[in-house]
């Protein structure tokens, strides 16, 4: 079907929006029918009145970001003019880390600027004034006096200032929606393209490669003079980091963080003992949290049982986290196999390696996220949900970390609630920080493997019902991509994040049953069409008909936009459309292919 550039605007994908965010009021409803004529010039005075405090907020806004931009551009271009190379050890601000990757920041800080005009409007100002906080918090993180924490925790962060780029591009090419300005539009979404095409290209990989070993030798210089350093205390924090770092730019791992000493423990008799204080739990590990240096958190996770196959899967979980870094990701400080007692007699010698996943610690996951909300609201009997916006404030960053890992040919394969951590998730989530974890059934090389040789994985209750698909002819699976199946994961989170409560009521095994018999959990009547749209779409029967991950990103901002004031995109009808693996166009006009 095809779409009618003028029979659709874009507050018409909001309708039915319920009571939290976007509910539409009929036109001439505020006024009355039976108005006076001079109640009716009051109304209106009052209402130009308001318009103009909205105006003056909107503007107030509007010159906060200019402010904070300029700051910004300002601070970057200072940090890096005053950068000393032989007096990085010397307190005071100054750019210690990722010196080139900060250079390319002010860049895009200076274009996009130029973007701004008097008449951009109060939305697209805060989602510009979002992006330029992100780009500041990167270069204090790389300016920080704890240089050796901030190099431990940053590591290989180029795609942590790629996103960056995108957040950039995305508020600038929205303020010059708002304002109409074409040429801008499609300048920022031809550069948009090429940042995302970047991380496929092997030429484009190659330099960003060049520009991360000159930061490394940077940092390593800097590493070695900090251990040749007569006044540095040994078994202080700036010891152990910088013993880390040594290790780390040495491709080693000959050295541990000592605290992991403390976790040395007889397997058999004080498994269940660790359990209890645990942060998260599973079938067979735990993750602890514990203050390491400065009074830090981190997150330590461990396995009980010596088996080659816990080894393997604890080992490809750090290779993949290490390798593939993001800031929807969470961070991995390193990986260590240490010896643990099986048996409480030390006579018997039942010693074997037990894994420890060293990372940075988070608070909750969505599911606890999920039990807090409810409880505050009343208890477990309360039926609510997360309103659209906040559901969507909360899944863009899982959709933009598995955006990067399908760019890169990584498929998560366990993408569910209990999977996905979250910090200062309060208020409206504006805030929030958002990171995808566990990473021990993730594969690499997607586009190598036959999709007939893709084994079921995953959680039942989250897993593609494309898994159990049998072939008639041979009786054995058909197979499924695991890319689409990431896909339909998703979904099925979101879903838990507009209701609060597992699909139908029901536990993980009997929900994949009605998933594989084709059912799909009810949505919120009061659920926003292209909200709708994308959920439905995400978990369609017809596995090529689903989206990809780079298009879920433009269609939850596009719907997040839309949330926040329902007239910015006025008559534009391309808003909540992408091309199918087949090449088909699919858009929220024809949903057939969604029955």
């Amino acid at each position: 079907m095809a779409m009618d550039e003028g029979a659709w605007s874009g507050s018409q994908a909001i309708k039915n929006t319920g009571n939290h965010h976007g509910k539409r009021v009929a036109h001439g409803a505020f006024w009355g029918n039976e108005a006076s004529t001079e109640s009716l010039t009051k109304k209106m005075r009052l209402h130009k009145l308001s318009d103009a405090v909205h105006l003056n907020a909107a503007h107030c806004k509007f010159k906060k970001c200019i402010d904070i931009a300029l700051d910004t551009c300002n601070e970057v271009h200072e940090l890096i003019r005053t950068w000393r190379e032989n007096h990085w050890h010397l307190p005071g601000r100054c750019l210690r880390l990722n010196k080139k990757k900060c250079e390319d920041l002010q860049q895009y800080l200076e274009r996009t600027k130029t973007s701004y005009t008097s008449s951009t409007c109060e939305t697209a100002a805060g989602e510009y004034l979002t992006a330029v906080k992100r780009a500041k918090n990167l270069v204090e993180e790389s300016s920080h006096n704890d240089w050796l924490l901030k190099a431990v925790e940053l590591w290989e962060c180029s795609e942590h200032f790629v996103e960056v780029f995108l957040d950039l591009c995305w508020s600038s090419h929205i303020m010059s929606v708002a304002v109409k300005n074409s040429k801008e539009q499609e300048w920022m979404a031809k550069e948009q393209e090429w940042l995302l095409n970047s991380r496929r290209c092997i030429a484009q990989a190659n330099s960003q490669k060049t520009e991360t070993c000159d930061d490394k030798e940077k940092l390593g210089a800097m590493v070695r003079a900090t251990l040749l350093d007569g006044a540095l205390k040994k078994g202080s924090a700036e010891h152990q980091l910088a013993l880390l770092l040594e290790d780390r730019l040495n491709d080693q791992s000959s050295w541990h963080p000592p605290i992991l000493t403390s976790f040395n423990f007889c397997i058999r008799s004080r498994f269940r003992l660790l359990s209890r204080g645990a942060s998260k739990t599973g079938a067979s590990g735990v993750v602890l949290t514990f203050p390491w240096v400065y009074e830090k958190p981190f997150a330590v996770k461990m396995r009980h049982r010596n088996t080659s196959n816990v080894l393997r899967t604890f080992k490809n979980e750090f290779e993949v986290l290490d390798k593939y870094r993001s800031p929807y990701i969470v961070r991995v400080v390193g990986y260590w196999e240490l010896e643990s007692w099986l048996d409480m007699r030390p006579w018997a010698h039942s010693a074997t390696l037990c894994p420890f996943l060293f990372m940075e610690a988070m608070e909750f996951d969505l599911e606890g996220l999920i039990h807090r909300c409810r409880e505050l609201q009343g208890g477990s009997d309360v039926e609510e949900g997360f309103s659209a916006l906040e559901a969507i404030k909360l899944m863009l960053p899982v959709a933009k970390a598995l955006r990067f890992l399908h760019d890169k040919d990584v498929a998560h394969r366990d993408v569910k609630l209990q999977n996905i951590m979250c910090s200062n998730a309060t208020g409206d989530f504006d805030d929030a920080i958002v990171k995808l974890i566990d990473f021990g059934e993730a594969v690499e090389g997607v586009s190598r493997i036959p999709c007939d040789m893709n084994r079921p994985a995953g959680t039942k209750g989250y897993m593609d019902p494309e898994m159990w698909k049998v072939d008639s002819g041979t009786g054995t699976r058909s197979g499924y991509n695991l890319f689409r199946a990431d896909v339909f994961s998703f979904a099925m989170v979101f879903v838990e994040l507009l209701t609060w409560r597992s699909p139908w009521g029901k536990m993980g095994r009997e929900v994949q049953e009605k998933l594989n018999n084709g059912e799909r959990p009810p949505l919120p009547d009061d659920l926003p069409d292209c909200v709708r749209f994308i959920v439905e779409c995400c978990w369609c029967a017809d596995a090529t008909a689903r989206p990809t991950f780079t298009d879920i990103c433009c269609m939850l901002q596009n719907a997040k936009l839309l949330l926040l004031d329902e007239n910015f995109f006025g008559e534009r009808a391309d808003l909540f459309c992408y091309l199918d693996g087949d090449c088909i166009d699919r858009n929220i006009f024809d949903t057939d292919f969604l029955q």
